[in-house]
């Protein structure tokens, strides 16, 4: 270590990177000697024991490593930071809904975001994209809805399903293409759109399914019934299907399942009443044929409320997230259900603390799984938007990292994408001039679960803020995100 600090300091440069790595040095070990002095004797000895451990890692931070190379040329590594939390279109109401990581022909754009823009009694559809650093370069305005928006990339353009069951197409170009009214076929009752996808999203031919749930109006009907309609690549209904699955249901959302042992079809999840218990609900996975027929009804859960919100590929089949109560550490949990390629169970678990935990997207990440969702459990993430990243091997399924963006305003995150090393979030905020009001937030972060590059600025702490690997620390110009011992 002497020789290699000796070597750093030849030039002015160098001796700056090192009086940086120093001050960190500082700042960190005060830190952490403030946390440990309250319960070990000793704070001079820690002191010590710590210093070698923060200067490598402060140095490492600073300076970069043989190892950290990716890190120099990827994330953090340019002018600007890679990793953000941005406003979308600045504090008028919104609510976010979905997210890719698509760039249209001849697009400045890095990414996509749809969102619910307006009080409920007159929103509309807002169509946004955005830059590498987050800054909203595009807008379209796409109509009035009465729902929140879900959005996909495919091969020629965007497909974007919002209020009862409508469907909008975005060409290669950014201009509208098409607009279709698919709730026609549903019959009578409120109808409300959750989550579209598409057979191929490879494929300008290829057909989507667009899935939610009607409110029955009809004589002698009562309750909610799942809804699903398919359509051809011009967005034309080839099937229009409510069904109750034998109680009150919805579906949140759905996936192509073109390895079906009876052929390609869809996959899709969400509640439906339980069977034991009238006031509770249960997780539900039902499978659809090419022509819309059930193929596949299995329930998952207890007798309180479980609900699955989103489901993702893996090479081991599927794994679908949502909520529970019926198991956890209390309150509701965040919930996991792999699914085996025939859809049925491999593994269940959960993750969150003692308040109300759960979530609302997923994505496969480089073997692993990322969710998105809200904690409101002190020890994990207390009124905030909650990341987190996940270990699938086999039947575990173990926690790698997890970031909580309550210090960055975040409440809330709905909406998850894979962009390269990163990961693309929409969620919302409140706004205080207005009870219940919400406006939308944007965020990248990286794939390891770091949500702020190493020098930023942070809350305080005790925030989870700078994600994995990086810790919080207070300095005289402001606390600062480094790289944790």
């Amino acid at each position: 270590m002497k020789m290699a600090v000796e070597a750093s300091v030849d030039s002015p440069k160098d001796a700056a990177v090192v009086q940086a790595a120093t001050e960190r040095l500082d700042a960190m070990a005060a830190s952490v000697c403030r946390r440990v002095a309250s319960t070990v004797p000793g704070q001079a000895v820690w002191r010590l024991v710590l210093a070698p451990a923060l200067l490598v890692g402060a140095l490492a931070l600073a300076c970069g490593s043989a190892e950290g190379g990716a890190e120099a040329a990827g994330l953090c590594g340019g002018a600007a930071p890679d990793l953000w939390t941005r406003r979308l279109i600045g504090d008028s109401e919104r609510v976010a809904g979905g997210v890719v990581a698509a760039a249209l022909k001849g697009d400045a754009v890095r990414a996509y975001a749809v969102v619910r823009e307006g009080s409920p009694a007159d929103a509309r559809v807002r169509l946004l994209g955005v830059d590498a650093a987050g800054a909203v370069v595009r807008q379209r305005d796409l109509g009035p809805t009465d729902g929140v928006p879900a959005l996909i990339a495919v091969a020629d353009g965007l497909r974007v399903g919002h209020g009862a069951f409508e469907l909008v197409a975005v060409d290669a170009a950014g201009e509208l293409k098409w607009q279709r009214a698919l709730a026609g076929g549903l019959g009578q009752g409120a109808s409300q759109l959750s989550a579209l996808a598409a057979a191929d999203a490879s494929d300008s031919g290829a057909g989507l399914a667009l899935v939610g749930g009607v409110e029955l109006s009809g004589p002698g009907q009562k309750g909610r019934a799942a809804a699903w309609v398919l359509t051809d690549a011009q967005g034309l209904a080839t099937a229009s299907v409510r069904q109750s699955l034998d109680a009150r249901a919805s579906l949140s959302a759905v996936v192509a399942d073109a390895a079906a042992s009876s052929g390609p079809g869809w996959l899709a999840v969400g509640w439906a009443e339980a069977s034991v218990s009238a006031s509770g609900r249960q997780g539900v996975v039902l499978g659809l044929d090419a022509k819309g027929v059930v193929r596949l009804l299995e329930r998952h859960g207890g007798v309180l409320d479980d609900e699955l919100r989103a489901i993702v590929r893996t090479p081991e089949g599927w794994v679908a997230a949502g909520s529970t109560r019926s198991s956890g550490a209390g309150g509701a949990d965040g919930w996991l259900l792999g699914l085996d390629p025939a859809g049925k169970q491999r593994f269940v678990a959960t993750f969150g603390g003692a308040g109300e935990d759960e979530f609302h997207a997923i994505a496969a990440l480089s073997g692993d799984l990322a969710l998105a969702g809200r904690s409101l459990s002190d020890e994990v993430a207390p009124g905030g938007g909650w990341l987190l990243g996940v270990r699938q091997v086999g039947a575990q399924a173990t926690l790698s990292w997890q970031t909580s963006f309550d210090g960055a305003g975040i409440a809330d995150l709905r909406g998850l994408a894979v962009d390269g090393q990163a990961l693309l979030g929409v969620g919302s905020t409140a706004l205080g001039s207005a009870a219940g009001a919400t406006a939308a937030r944007w965020v990248r972060v990286g794939a390891d679960g770091r949500s702020r590059c190493g020098g930023e600025p942070c809350a305080d702490a005790d925030s989870l803020e700078c994600g994995n690997g990086f810790m919080c620390v207070a300095a005289p110009t402001g606390a600062r995100c480094v790289a944790a011992p």
